[in-house]
This record gives structure tokens, sequence and C-alpha cells, in this order.
């Protein structure tokens, strides 16, 4: 491995070369997305555009535009202004319909309504309260319904006795060699992510991708056979339900780019112990001219992938691309993981020149706010995932 491994993350890469979406998506698990940079729309009154408004102004942008200055009005108008958007009678009653299935809500859910306007999602009732619904990390809830599947009387009925071991071959083996990793990790991919680009299509939301609704297909026959396991399969559908909506096309679309981000579970080694099933996520970056329908350019992107290690460290490998050359920025927890990462970088390098990229720049670093209590085993984790 060339030194040194404290060199900057992009050196010697134009700052123009390189694609970095500007708005970072939202924490994981299951909050807001991203913000988008939204346009100013046309109509009379113009709109009136005032980012961090103090609130005791917004009565007066309210008056300004012919509006109620109800605490309805009041709490929307805010809303949008956290997120930078225009206050018109039309973003109002935008946020206004979004809202009417929700009873008694307040602040929180306006902001959440205006999160997905601001993103370009899809603002319709049954996607605000999917959006809302902040489901479990998708470890966790599968975790919780392959161990209640298998509690059940065996041989289970069918369709059942073909969902446990789909669902027990979803978790990537961290620690296994990288051919057999792609290969598993393409599979699991096509049956959560299948239509991974398709947005709730109709205004009710009844529309799913196609893998849910095979997914879902299983739910009449638990409900016969095992419905104290029907909050578990629910809660893990709608986990991936949640991704799909936020990976939906943004309208219109972003003109910094815009990020896709995938939930995978991952089976990491904790010897002498048995692996522990925890959740990675993976944000891949599109360019804003990027076709959303084409295949995404793995010589021009950035992705990122952050790993629980515990409820309460993770670890980070950014990556960023331009012209397959390749600046690598790792994250960890602690010093121990900090070496164990380092010692993976040399078989690293190799690999990617086999597929023909170069690494340029590596930096390893431990987080400043990390905890070294109840820490899994780094012990044959393979970076190269």
């Amino acid at each position: 491995m060339s030194p040194p491994l404290t060199s900057p993350l992009v050196e010697n890469i134009p700052p123009s070369a390189l694609y970095v979406p500007r708005h970072e998506p939202a924490p994981y698990p299951g909050t807001s997305p991203h913000r988008g940079t939204p346009s100013v729309s046309a109509g009379t009154p113009s709109p009136v555009h005032v980012p961090n408004a103090p609130t005791n102004l917004i009565p007066h942008l309210l008056q300004s535009l012919n509006l109620p200055t109800d605490q309805t009005h009041l709490t929307l108008a805010r809303a949008l202004l956290d997120q930078n958007l225009p206050v018109t009678a039309q973003t109002l009653a935008e946020l206004t319909q979004a809202l009417t299935e929700i009873p008694h809500w307040g602040p929180p859910e306006a902001l959440a309504a205006a999160q997905l306007k601001a993103a370009g999602l899809p603002l319709t009732p049954a996607a605000l309260a999917l959006f809302l619904q902040n489901p479990p990390p998708l470890a966790e809830s599968l975790t919780r319904l392959t161990h209640g599947l298998r509690t059940l009387s065996q041989p289970l009925p069918e369709p059942l006795a073909n969902l446990l071991p789909l669902l027990e071959n979803l978790p990537l083996p961290a620690d296994a060699p990288p051919t057999d990793l792609a290969a598993h990790a393409q599979r699991t991919l096509t049956l959560l992510y299948r239509s991974l680009e398709h947005t709730l299509a109709t205004p009710n939301g009844e529309s799913a991708p196609e893998t849910l609704l095979v997914l879902a297909r299983l739910r009449d026959s638990l409900a016969e056979h095992a419905p104290h396991l029907l909050k578990d399969f629910d809660q893990f559908l709608d986990g991936l339900r949640h991704t799909h909506l936020l990976n939906a096309d943004p309208q219109p679309p972003p003109p910094n780019g815009r990020w896709l981000t995938l939930s995978l579970p991952v089976l990491l080694p904790n010897p002498p112990n048995e692996p522990t099933q925890t959740t990675a996520h993976l944000r891949l970056a599109r360019p804003p001219d990027d076709d959303p329908s084409a295949p995404l350019d793995p010589a021009q992107t950035r992705l990122v992938l952050q790993i629980a290690l515990t409820d309460t460290q993770t670890m980070t490998v950014d990556l960023a691309i331009v012209n397959r050359q390749i600046g690598l920025q790792i994250l960890v927890p602690d010093p121990a993981l900090q070496h164990a990462a380092e010692t993976e970088l040399s078989s690293l390098e190799t690999a990617l020149a086999e597929t023909g990229f170069t690494l340029r720049t590596v930096r390893c670093t431990v987080a400043q706010d990390s905890s070294e209590s109840n820490r899994v085993s780094f012990a044959g984790l393979n970076v190269e995932i």
C-alpha cells in the first residue's frame, strides 16, 4: 500500500471533477430524507421566500399574501421556511392536503410534510404516513421475524415453508470472499430493491414495488397460520416501503444530484460467539444530469457505507470515485478497529486494481466520541464490501 495513510481524501483530484451531492441523506434509520433545493413557483401573489425567518415575522408574511394568521397557517409556514421553501397559497394547500388523514397533527408532522416537499418526493397522505412511521432497523425486524418463524411447528405449511429460507438467506456474511459477497449482495438487492426507482403511483399509495407485492402475498398465509407474527412481518415490509419512498424519483430533479439509499442486513463475525446480525446503510450518489433509468456509472460516483457495530458504535467507509480513481476515508470507533482496517488496505488496493480502479488516497481515523464498551469483534470483517 502506497503511503501516506493520512493524506487528504481527494488530494491531487481536481475539485471540479469530483461530484458530491450538496445535500446529505437523513440519519439512519427511518428519519427524514435530505433537503432538496426547491424552485420558486409562479403565481399571484408572488411567493415569499425568507429562510430562517424569525417567528414574529411569519404573521406579517402571511398577511402580505392575504392568508389567515391562525395557528394552522403559522405552523405550516414555519415548516416551509425551515425547509427553505416558498410560502404560497399553493404550497400551504399541498401540505394541508397531505396532513388531512393525520388527527391532531402539529409542528413535527408539518415539518415532515415540508421535508417530503423539499426533497421532491410524493406528497400524499399515504406517503406522509409511511414517512412518519420510523420503522426499526431492517436487521432488527428481520431477526424477530425469522426467529418467530423458526419457533412454529414443523414442517411449515406452504407458502411459509418458502418464506423462512428466503429470509434466512438475506443477510450478507461480512467475512465472505469478495466474489461470494458480491453475488450474495446482488441476490439480496434484487429481492428487496428490484423496483427501487418506482414511486407510490396512486394518491392512496396502493401501488407498490414488485418485490414488496411478492412478499405481501405471503401475509395471508401468515395471518392464517401465525397471526402473532403479523406485527413483525408488517414492520419488515414497512421498513422496505420506507426505503423505496426515500428513493423515489424527486420532482423536480434536484440540481445538485441526489443519493440512493439502501439498507442491507449483514452478519458480522463475532468469535467465539455466533455472528451478530446488524444493518448496513449504503448511499450511492447520482450526478444531476444522470438518467434515473440508466445503470449507475461506477467510474464516477460516491459511495458511503455505514455499518452499525453495536447500538452506539458505527464504522463508515466513504469512497469518492472520479474516473476510476478512488479517495477512501474510513472512520472507526477505536484504535483497535483502526489497526484492523489498515491491515486490509493492501489487499483492497490489489482487488481494486484488478477491476480497473486506482486507490489514490486513504485516510483511516478514529471518531472522537467513540466508546469501547460492548464492541463487536472486527476479526474477519471484509472492508472490500
